[in-house]
């Protein structure tokens, strides 16, 4: 037995964009088979609705750029945002219209290609006005100040002196809002990186930098009053160029030399003194810069040097005169250190010859008394051997002496018991 099976395919004429082709559908299962004919329109089909959707799609985000681009007020704008969100949704608007385009019929064309380009037209447009709007205005610039969006306000300040809506007006509120966060500031080192970059007129910038050297002689006063060179080294460094030789600011940093150099001479410390007049020098400063400290350290060192100079050169006894000696040389020479340029009750040369000479006065008077105890000890030896020997009855020997043989001795008299000077 033989079975038959048929079934029909048909064949569709189309054409698209005005390109013909043909596609093959079998009856049995309703399936499209596309073949050569058919490549070529929807081939050309495929490549003109990208052509379309891409041009938009670049025609909007090249729209969105320039918008963007012409200030940081526009990137972060309302304004901004939609256009970047209908730059990447303008293209899908142009498909209706490059559908209806691609089809042929000329009766309805006009009204239907019309029909269709609406969404398109519409997206451009809205760009169009978008692009045209939103610009910065002074005055909601203000408000935005009002209501404490200052950042807001001053982006939006700076957008209107760039692109010339009322540039004066703009720079002078901008300027006013700056000065007023930098009166809530407590940095020095904030204060002068809000000085240096962001003031747009001269006025400002003057009266921003009056403020922040302001705030930084406060602050340097309050380091220069502990002692602290380290901080007082920091906000120096955190001046622009060419305050650092500001009269108030070396004041100040001479105050703080001072300070730390009293505090050595508080501890008697002799190399801590040394060691910050020496960086006191490396910063510039010289002696009479520091005169604060030299008077201080001499109401400070001066009457212990005095009073032990007067022992030293009065005919007191030698141990206290020992004593001026020692309790001299510390305070004598840190006063010499930070007094430089005073008159001085001694020197560390006249103390010296002065206690060098006590020294020799102190190993004279050791001499001396060594050589008289060597005298009495030879003495004492020599009545001991001339003294005579006692006898056991109690008498003394006669013809015998300590330091002589004793054979014999107290013969009559019980013996010897031993030497009389025992």
């Amino acid at each position: 037995m033989v079975q038959r099976f048929e079934s029909h395919v048909w064949t569709l004429h189309c054409q698209l964009f005005g390109s013909q082709g043909a596609l093959e559908i079998t009856e049995w299962d309703g399936s499209v088979v596309e073949g050569t004919a058919s490549a070529r329109p929807f081939q050309r089909h495929r490549g003109l609705l990208a052509a379309g959707v891409g041009s938009l799609t670049g025609l909007g985000l090249l729209l969105a750029g320039w918008y963007s681009s012409r200030h940081l007020f526009f990137v972060s704008s309302l304004h901004g945002l939609v256009l970047w969100l209908l730059a990447l949704v303008s293209g899908l608007a142009v498909l209706p219209f490059a559908r209806r385009l691609s089809l042929p019929g000329k009766p309805t064309r006009q009204r239907a290609l019309f029909s269709a380009a609406v969404p398109a037209l519409l997206a451009l447009a809205c760009q169009i006005v978008l692009a045209a709007t939103g610009g910065p205005q002074v005055e909601h610039a203000r408000n935005l100040a009002q209501q404490g969006a200052t950042d807001r306000a001053l982006v939006e300040l700076s957008a209107c002196v760039t692109l010339g809506r009322e540039p004066e007006a703009a720079a002078r509120l901008h300027d006013e809002l700056l000065l007023r966060q930098l009166a809530l500031l407590n940095s020095p080192v904030d204060a002068w990186r809000l000085v240096g970059s962001r003031f747009l007129t001269e006025h400002g910038r003057a009266e921003a930098a009056n403020g922040a050297l302001a705030l930084t002689l406060s602050a340097l006063d309050r380091e220069a009053q502990a002692g602290n060179l380290d901080g007082v080294d920091f906000l120096v460094r955190s001046l622009p160029p060419g305050l650092g030789s500001d009269s108030r600011v070396r004041a100040a940093r001479a105050l703080a030399f001072a300070q730390r150099a009293l505090a050595c001479v508080d501890r008697h410390s002799g190399s801590c003194l040394e060691g910050t007049l020496a960086r006191a020098r490396q910063a510039g400063f010289q002696p009479d810069d520091l005169e604060p400290l030299a008077q201080t350290a001499y109401r400070a060192l001066a009457p212990e040097v005095e009073g032990s100079w007067r022992v030293l050169s009065a005919g007191t006894s030698t141990e206290l005169r020992q004593a001026a000696c020692t309790r001299i040389r510390e305070p004598l020479a840190l006063l010499e250190l930070a007094c430089s340029g005073l008159a001085l009750p001694t020197s560390t040369d006249a103390v010296e010859r002065r206690c060098r000479a006590l020294d020799r006065e102190v190993e004279a008077a050791q001499a001396r008394k060594a050589r008289l105890l060597e005298r009495q000890q030879e003495q004492r030896e020599r009545a001991w051997a001339t003294a005579p020997l006692l006898c056991r009855d109690g008498t003394l020997s006669p013809s015998c002496i300590c330091g002589g043989s004793h054979r014999g001795c107290c013969s009559h008299h019980g013996g010897v018991a031993g030497c009389s000077q025992d």
